[in-house]
């Protein structure tokens, strides 16, 4: 099996050009997660930030490809005096973990910043298990050939793992060899589409735990308000960085930022509540609704594009203005953020209700049998 699989891991004839899609594949789908999750993103960072003194990321150093060290990143979990290497997946250590880092943990967002691992070329999406410099000791030379490619976020072996019966039947002393077994196998046969598929695979498991759907479900108008607030506070932040060719600028204006950050917050909140927003039973959400959530953005932002303009000689002597592209680029991303999150929650209460419908048997009408039928 090692031979074969070293014809994949050498990179030859078309195998070559299949590691390389692959890796076109990690670019592309970590840059686009970052993207989308970097609202999210800046709001863990300051809630961590706000919860306990320390850095935001945690280092911890594993095993590349042809075993070159790196650093995993991870958001901070635990508190600062934790010393722990794995602070933040031990459950050993989930009773030193802040408020924050037991949310993240439960929901796995703690793990968000090892796409920038994947983008800096020392992880994968999909790939075998994580080493850490200690553990290649317990390999075998040939064991060893595992890191001819890059470890991955999620591992082929995990289902392995999931599966109660593996950890019965086996002491420690067979578990790392059937792992390493599991992703060898995997890897001789690996493919862009096989790829695809486990990360398909992964995020089902995912979003259809019960913690997920009952999270998901739940929520309810007074939800939406305040995940409201959190955005339209950070939407135009991102409407800045987008228009600006240098962070640099960022701090030049921040007063600017934060004044119509406020402006805004005031005015969608506003033109929201007396359209309805939330007065709406979104897990039933309709084309009708997604309508007006468009003319409920584009009217408080010609309030807001008005304001400014009308009070543009003040604000300009104290420095409070902001390029005149910035309404447009916040309005566009507050419709589809805003907008988002609610159609966003139509399709899970429709994919979660079509789960529960089991595969067996036909819905039948009795016909005849008064309100028992």
């Amino acid at each position: 099996m090692l031979e074969e699989l070293e014809f994949f891991l050498n990179g030859k004839n078309k195998t070559l050009v299949s590691s390389l899609t692959i890796r076109v594949f990690d670019l592309l789908f970590s840059g686009i997660s970052l993207f989308l999750v970097l609202p999210a993103f800046v709001l863990i960072v300051l809630l961590i930030k706000i919860s306990s003194p320390g850095s935001v990321i945690t280092k911890v150093q594993f095993l590349g490809r042809n075993k070159l060290p790196f650093n995993l990143l991870k958001f901070r979990c635990t508190i600062v005096n934790d010393t722990s290497k794995n602070q933040d997946n031990s459950p050993s250590n989930k009773s030193q973990c802040t408020p924050i880092g037991k949310f993240l943990l439960r929901i796995r967002l703690n793990n968000i910043p090892m796409l920038i691992n994947v983008l800096l070329g020392q992880m994968s999406i999909v790939g075998p298990r994580l080493f850490s410099p200690n553990d290649i000791k317990l390999l075998s030379p040939e064991q060893q050939k595992i890191f001819k490619v890059r470890p991955g976020i999620i591992n082929p072996s995990s289902s392995l793992i999931s599966d109660p019966d593996y950890w019965e039947d086996n002491d420690g002393s067979k578990i790392l060899s059937q792992e390493l077994a599991y992703d060898f196998d995997y890897l001789k046969n690996r493919t862009l589409w096989s790829d695809i598929k486990f990360i398909l695979k992964s995020t089902l498991q995912t979003i259809s735990s019960s913690f997920y759907k009952n999270s998901i479900l739940q929520l309810r108008n007074r939800h939406f308000f305040v995940i409201d607030i959190i955005f339209i506070l950070i939407i135009p932040a991102l409407a800045t960085l987008i228009r600006l060719d240098s962070l640099n600028q960022l701090n030049e204006l921040y007063p600017a930022l934060l004044f119509f950050a406020v402006l805004a917050l005031i005015i969608k909140l506003s033109v929201f509540y007396y359209s309805g927003l939330y007065r709406r039973y979104w897990q039933y959400a309709s084309v009708g609704d997604l309508a007006v959530i468009f003319i409920s953005t584009f009217i408080a932002t010609v309030i807001l594009t008005t304001i400014l303009f009308a009070l543009h000689k003040e604000l300009a002597f104290y420095k409070l203005v902001l390029p005149r592209s910035i309404p447009f680029i916040d309005f566009l991303l507050t419709f589809f953020i805003i907008g988002g999150i609610r159609v966003g929650l139509r399709g899970m209460s429709h994919l979660y209700k079509n789960l529960k419908v089991p595969n067996w048997g036909k819905r039948v009408m009795i016909v005849g049998a008064g309100e028992a039928g």
